[in-house]
């Protein structure tokens, strides 16, 4: 049952908001739902929290708060920002959308949600962000 609700939150991931990313854009974030996978089965709600982060041309820099391990850089993967929309189109809408991982992490940011898993830690969690102007 618990692994049921550990994989339901995994793919329910993703929501809708507005906001769109360019670099040099710091990200204020507030923590939604922060879970770990025990080695027993047991799903432990951790912490919430708040973070931010900022995006560079090539990787994520995170603030002193972070909730992750920023023992290892966060390489950008794929990046679709307002700089890099007018290069699809007029015609094409594409939200903003950001990549990135470690060796044992993943990082999407899509649309203003920002999904964080950990495969080692077997930990993951959902962030509403929005950029601080």
């Amino acid at each position: 049952m618990n692994y049921r609700k550990f994989t339901l939150f995994l793919f329910g991931m993703m929501g809708i908001s507005s906001v769109w990313a360019d670099i040099g854009d710091v990200y204020y974030c507030d923590v939604l739902k922060d879970i770990s996978l025990k080695a027993d089965g047991r799903v432990v709600e951790n912490r919430l929290s708040k973070f931010k982060f900022k995006l560079l041309k090539e990787s994520i820099e995170w603030g002193n708060e972070s909730p992750v391990d920023t023992s290892l850089p966060y390489q950008i993967t794929y990046l679709v920002t307002k700089s890099t929309q007018g290069l699809i189109g007029d015609n094409w809408k594409i939200p903003e959308m950001v990549n990135a991982k470690t060796s044992f992490a993943h990082f999407s940011l899509y649309d203003g949600k920002l999904s964080w898993n950990h495969i080692t830690q077997l930990r993951s969690f959902i962030a509403d962000c929005e950029i601080f102007d």
